[in-house]
């Protein structure tokens, strides 16, 4: 008997093929790169800078006087 094997054993493969799938890591390592180049040239940014309140705040529990 000639037995074939069932598709879930073949190797598939990449879709994209080994070019798109090259481009696409040097485009990040690019991308790494300038993040490392802003972080070395500006400096560590302040994720969450601290701010001085514009204004007092209004107590919006009170009623105004009529």
């Amino acid at each position: 008997m000639n037995q074939k094997k069932p598709p879930t054993d073949e190797y598939l493969g990449n879709i994209w093929g080994w070019k798109f799938s090259l481009f696409s890591a040097l485009l990040i390592l690019l991308l790494l790169g300038l993040m490392i180049a802003r972080w070395l040239y500006l400096g560590k940014p302040e994720l969450f800078p601290e701010k001085e309140p514009l204004e007092t705040p209004v107590d919006s529990t009170k009623i105004p006087a009529q």
